[in-house]
């Protein structure tokens, strides 16, 4: 039979310092940064859709809060990214086929296709938007 014993955590000691010490309480974000940190700010800019604010608070609590990171970042690594060849072929001869299809994956391999998409995921909930070029280069893609 197990019973639930209640832990105060305030008296658990790190060093010299007690677990306290380290809380960020709430109301610290807005004597951080006044103008992005605090609550009637963010209401505001959602409330009047200002973009550019909001994309400045997004990336103050990317930065300062690691609960929002970790948010971002899951929502943005979600998706599995897979792909699917399908080859397509008219009178050609199997081993071509095979050749083909192996090139075509070893450059989606090369590209990294989950790994950008997952970067470009997490720069679209960060700033809402996303700007790059793909350059086609050595048999891969480039991003830039």
């Amino acid at each position: 039979m197990n019973s639930y014993v209640p832990v105060d955590f305030a008296k658990i000691r790190i060093g010299v310092k007690s677990v306290s010490d380290t809380i960020l309480k709430l109301g610290d974000y807005k004597k951080i940064n006044p103008a992005l940190g605090d609550k009637e700010a963010v209401l505001r800019a959602i409330h009047y859709g200002d973009l550019e604010k909001m994309r400045d608070i997004s990336n103050y609590f990317y930065k300062i809060s690691g609960i929002y990171q970790r948010l971002c970042r899951y929502m943005a690594y979600m998706y599995r990214y897979d792909w699917l060849v399908t080859p397509y072929y008219s009178n050609v001869k199997p081993d071509k086929i095979l050749d083909g299809f192996n090139k075509v994956l070893l450059y989606l391999d090369k590209f990294e296709a989950k790994k950008f998409f997952g970067e470009v995921a997490l720069k679209v909930i960060r700033h809402g938007c996303y700007y790059g070029y793909l350059i086609a280069k050595n048999g891969t893609v480039v991003v830039q």
